[in-house]
C-alpha cells in the first residue's frame, strides 16, 4: 500500500507554509459579492435613456469641463477606497496564514524535541546499565582472583601435605624395616633360648641323676669331679640363659615401642590422608566455582558486547535525530526570516495605506471645496436645468463608478489568483486525472457523492468524488478540510491518503488505499461478531482516535465516529479496522461548529461550541455497543442497548465511555489499557 507520492513529515511542514484552501473560497466569495453588487447597483437602461434625452440639449462647454473634473475626483476616490479595502482584507488573512505556518512548525519542533528527549533517556539508561554490568564484571573478576588465590594457597598446602606424607611414608618404611630386623633377631634369640632351655633341661636331668646316685652312694670321686664340672657348666648356662632372657625382654620392649611408633605413624598417615581428601574436595569445589564464575564472566562480556552494539545503534539514532532537529531549526530560522520579511512588507503596505488615506482625506477636502464653489455656480442656473444635470451626473457617475469598480475587482481577483498559485504551488499529492483509471464498480454512495474502485499507478485504490449537483463553496470547503487533515495524519489505524486528482478543477478526486468494506457492512453481513473480532476492531479504532487526540498543541477531534467511517480489511483469520472521513474533523479550540457528525452516535455536548476529545470517546462507546449487540444505535434506548451487551468487561468499558459528564468519561489511553490485555 506504499506510495512514493505520499509526503514525508518535512513535506507536511512545507504544505502548512502555503495558503490553505480558504484562499480559493475567499476568491469565489469575492466573485459572488461583485456579481451581487453589480446586480443591485446597475441603473436600468430605460431610465438612463430618458435622462439623456431630457438633458441632451442643455449641455454646455463649462458643464463638460466640470464633469471631467468630477469624474477625475470620483475615480481617484474610488481607487483609493478599493485599494484600502483590499489591503484591510489581505492583512488579516496573511497574518492568519503565517500563524498557521508557525503553529505547524512548532508542532514539528515539539515532536522532534520529544524524540530527542526519549533518545537521551534511552541512551542514559543504556549507559547506566552498561556501567552496572561493568561493575558486576569487575566484582566477579575480583571474586575470581580471590578464589584463585585461595586455590593457589590450598594447592601449596596440598603439596606440603604430600611432602609430609612422603616423609612419613619413608619414615614408616624405615621403621618397618627396623621392626622386621628386630623380629628376626628376636626369633633368633628365641631359638637360642629354646636351645639353651633344652640344654638346661638336659643338664638338670643329668644333675637329678647324679643326685640320685649320690644318695645311693654309687659314685666315685672321679664322678664327683665330673658332677662338679657339670654343675658349673649348668650354672654358667643358667646365667647365660638369664642374660638371654634379659636381652629378649629388652628386644620385646624395643619391639613394642617400635609397634607403638608404627601405629602412631599409621594414625598420622590416615589423618594426613583425610586432610588430603578434604583439600582435594575443597580444591574441586573451588575449581567448579571458578569455572562457573568464568562462564558467568563470559556471559556478562557477551551481554556487554550486545549492550555496546545497542548503544552504538542508539547513538546513531540519536545523532540522526539531532541532525534532523538541527535541520528543522534551520528551516524554522529560514521561516522566521521569511516571516520577518513579510512583516516588513506588511508594515510597508500599512504605511502606504496610511499615506493613501491621508492623501484621500486631502483630496476629499479639496473636492468638497470645489464642490461648494460649483454649487454656488449651479445656483445661478435655472432650477429645472440644475435638477436634470444633477440627475444625469449622478446616474453617469454611478454607472462609471461601478464599471471602474468591476474592472478594479477583476484585476485584484486575477492578481489574488496568481498570488495564490505562487504561494501554493503544485504538491506531490496533486496529480492529474489521467493517472487515475476509474472502473464501473461502486464501493459506496452518500449524500456528498460516491466512492469508486480505481487504478492508480498499478495499484487498486478507492476514489472519492463529489456530486456535481451539490458542488458549492461550502462543500468544496469540507472537501478541502478532509484533504488537509488527510495529508496531516499518518497512522497504521487511519486510512492512508494517497493523492488528489484535478485538485484545481470543479471535479476533484480523492485517492486513498482500497479496503475490503466498511465496518457497518461487515456488521450487516456477519450478523454476529465474535468477542475476538470485536476486541481487535475496537482496539484499532482506539489506536487511531488516541493518535488524533495526542496532537499538540491542539488535539484533532474527529467528531464523526461511526461504523460507516471505519473501513475494515482481512489479515489472516481476523478483521482489522482503519478510521476514515475527516470532513467533520477540527482542531480543538475555544469555539467550534455545533452538531457535527451522525446524531445517532453524537455526545450530549455536540450541540454546543465547547467540545473536547471526550466527544469522540462517547461515539466510540456507542460504536462498541453496536458491535456487541449488532443493532443500530438509538439515543432513546441507549441504556437498554448497553444492558444487552453480554461481555461484562466490554459493557463496563462502554458505560465509562458514554457517561453524560465529559469529565467523568475515560480517555482513549484508558480504553487502550483495558482492551490490550483482552487481545493478547
Amino acid at each position: 500500500m506504499g506510495n512514493t507520492s505520499i509526503k514525508e513529515p518535512e513535506q507536511m511542514g512545507e504544505v502548512s507554509q502555503e495558503l490553505g484552501p480558504q484562499d480559493f473560497s475567499d476568491v469565489e466569495k469575492t466573485f459572488q459579492v461583485v456579481e451581487k453588487e453589480n446586480e443591485e447597483n446597475t441603473v436600468p437602461s430605460e431610465e438612463i435613456s430618458d435622462t439623456d434625452e431630457s438633458v441632451d440639449n442643455l449641455k454646455t462647454k463649462s458643464k463638460k469641463k466640470e464633469k471631467k473634473q468630477d469624474d477625475f475626483k470620483t475615480e481617484s476616490k474610488t481607487d483609493e477606497e478599493l485599494s484600502e479595502a483590499h489591503l484591510e482584507k489581505q492583512i488579516p488573512r496573511k497574518k492568519k496564514a503565517m500563524k498557521t505556518k508557525i503553529k505547524h512548525l512548532m508542532i514539528e519542533l515539539h515532536g522532534k524535541n520529544e524524540i530527542l528527549s526519549r533518545g537521551r533517556k534511552i541512551l542514559d539508561r543504556l549507559t547506566d546499565e552498561r556501567e552496572r554490568h561493568l561493575e558486576r564484571i569487575e566484582e566477579k573478576e575480583q571474586v575470581i582472583e580471590g578464589k584463585e588465590f585461595v586455590i593457589q594457597s590450598f594447592h601449596e598446602k596440598t603439596l606440603a601435605f604430600m611432602q609430609r606424607i612422603d616423609e612419613k611414608e619413608s619414615e614408616l618404611r624405615e621403621k618397618e624395616r627396623l621392626l622386621n630386623e628386630t623380629n628376626d633377631r628376636v626369633e633368633l634369640l628365641q631359638k637360642q633360648q629354646a636351645e639353651q632351655e633344652e640344654i638346661v633341661k638336659e643338664m638338670q636331668s643329668a644333675m637329678e641323676n647324679l643326685n640320685k646316685q649320690t644318695k645311693n652312694g654309687h659314685h666315685s670321686s672321679g664322678a664327683f669331679n665330673s658332677d662338679l664340672d657339670v654343675r658349673v657348666e649348668l650354672e654358667s648356662l643358667k646365667r647365660e640363659n638369664e642374660r638371654f632372657k634379659l636381652q629378649l625382654q629388652e628386644k620385646l620392649s624395643t619391639l613394642n615401642e617400635r609397634e607403638r611408633e608404627i601405629n602412631s605413624l599409621k594414625r598420622e598417615k590416615e589423618t594426613i590422608q583425610e586432610e588430603k581428601r578434604y583439600c582435594d574436595k575443597i580444591s574441586l569445589e573451588r575449581k567448579f566455582s571458578v569455572d562457573r564464575l568464568n562462564r558467568e564472566k563470559e556471559r556478562g562480556l557477551a551481554y556487554l558486547d550486545q549492550l555496546e552494539i545497542r548503544l552504538k545503534e542508539k547513538d546513531q539514532a540519536l545523532q540522526q535525530a539531532r541532525d534532523e532537529s538541527i535541520e528543522l531549526r534551520d528551516q524554522l530560522k529560514r521561516k522566521d526570516n521569511l516571516l520577518l520579511e513579510k512583516d516588513r512588507t506588511l508594515e510597508t503596505l500599512e504605511n502606504s495605506r496610511k499615506g493613501t488615506s491621508d492623501r484621500l482625506e486631502r483630496l476629499e477636502k479639496q473636492w468638497q471645496d470645489e464642490r461648494r464653489t460649483h454649487r454656488n455656480a449651479y445656483d445661478e442656473l435655472r432650477a429645472e436645468k440644475r435638477a436634470c444635470e444633477e440627475r444625469l451626473q449622478r446616474v453617469q457617475a454611478d454607472v462609471e463608478t461601478y464599471q471602474r469598480r468591476n474592472r478594479v475587482l477583476e484585476r485584484e481577483i486575477e492578481r489574488a489568483r496568481k498570488t495564490t498559485d505562487i504561494f501554493r504551488g503544485d504538491q506531490p499529492w496533486m496529480i492529474t486525472g489521467e493517472e487515475v483509471k476509474l472502473s464501473e464498480k461502486v464501493l459506496g454512495t452518500g449524500a456528498w457523492g460516491r466512492v469508486l474502485e480505481g487504478n492508480f499507478r498499478g495499484t487498486k485504490v478507492a476514489v472519492k468524488e463529489i456530486h456535481e449537483i451539490i458542488q458549492s463553496a461550502h462543500n468544496r470547503l469540507l472537501f478541502d478540510r478532509e484533504i488537509t487533515f488527510a495529508t496531516l495524519v499518518r497512522h497504521p489505524c487511519i486510512l492512508q491518503f494517497l493523492a488528489v486528482a484535478d485538485y484545481r478543477t470543479s471535479k476533484p478526486l480523492l485517492v486513498a488505499e482500497l479496503m475490503d468494506m466498511s465496518l457497518s457492512q461487515l456488521v450487516k453481513d456477519e450478523k454476529t461478531l465474535g468477542n475476538r473480532y470485536i476486541r481487535i476492531l475496537a482496539l484499532d479504532v482506539a489506536y487511531g482516535l488516541n493518535y488524533l487526540h495526542c496532537f499538540r498543541p491542539n488535539p484533532i477531534l474527529h467528531r464523526d465516529v461511526n461504523s460507516g467511517n471505519v473501513m475494515v480489511w482481512r489479515q489472516g483469520d481476523k478483521w482489522r479496522g482503519k478510521l476514515c472521513d475527516f470532513g467533520s474533523a477540527e482542531f480543538m479550540g475555544s469555539r467550534m461548529s455545533e452538531n457535527p457528525g451522525n446524531p445517532f452516535y453524537s455526545a450530549p455536548e455536540a450541540n454546543s461550541s465547547r467540545q473536547c476529545p471526550k466527544i469522540d470517546v462517547y461515539s466510540f462507546g456507542v460504536l462498541l455497543c453496536e458491535l456487541c449487540i449488532n443493532q443500530t444505535p438509538n439515543p432513546a434506548e441507549r441504556e437498554r442497548q448497553i444492558v444487552l451487551m453480554c461481555n461484562k468487561d466490554l459493557r463496563e468499558l462502554a458505560e465509562q465511555c458514554i457517561a453524560p459528564d465529559p469529565l467523568t468519561r475515560c480517555t482513549m489511553t484508558d480504553v487502550i489499557n483495558v482492551l490490550e490485555p483482552m487481545t493478547t
